[in-house]
């Protein structure tokens, strides 16, 4: 029983709902992750993995954690090698190649925090829409007393990202999560 409630909703209605609410912007790095994680499957231990996840999840990226972590490891050996070549072979500097060494770990470092830093600018900007989502449902509550009609009037008039997070708070209560 407890492995329906965690299984997503695969429903075409859920895959509409997502073309049409959750932003395009992020698809690039999606992209990314997706082709990393088919290339080589790199999975993060369980406590890394958790909190990859719930960035993934907070930004509705359509990405695993394995990919994120993928990424970061192809991308900073892909950095490393081609610097390290570049330094050795072309400019002959051992301090070229140093430097490949640093640049290779600090893309690592830059793209296994991708989730996390995505999931932070989500979080701002939602909550720089807080007031005005506030100030949506008491208007609406003062004409008529329903907190659903209420949310969906918010959500309808809001911007993404709060308006993304109030739209999936709707689905969720009509397919019964809540």
């Amino acid at each position: 029983a407890n492995e329906k409630q965690n299984r997503p909703i695969l429903s075409t209605n859920y895959i509409d709902f997502k073309r049409e609410n959750l932003p395009r912007h992020l698809s690039f790095y999606e992209k990314l992750c997706n082709r990393a994680e088919r290339i080589i499957r790199i999975s993060p231990d369980k406590k890394k993995s958790g909190e990859i996840q719930e960035y993934i999840n907070l930004c509705h990226l359509e990405s695993t954690p394995a990919g994120a972590m993928s990424l970061a490891v192809i991308a900073a050996v892909v950095v490393t090698l081609l610097g390290g070549a570049l330094g050795f072979l072309v400019v002959e500097s051992m301090l070229v190649t140093v430097y490949a060494l640093g640049m290779g770990l600090f893309t690592f470092a830059a793209l296994i925090k991708a989730p996390e830093f995505l999931a932070n600018n989500f979080r701002l900007a939602a909550s720089n829409q807080m007031v005005q989502c506030i100030f949506y449902v008491a208007m609406f509550m003062r004409h008529t007393s329903n907190l659903e009609l209420a949310v969906r009037f918010s959500a309808d008039r809001l911007m993404p990202p709060l308006a993304l997070d109030l739209k999936k708070i709707l689905w969720d209560v009509e397919t019964g999560r809540y």
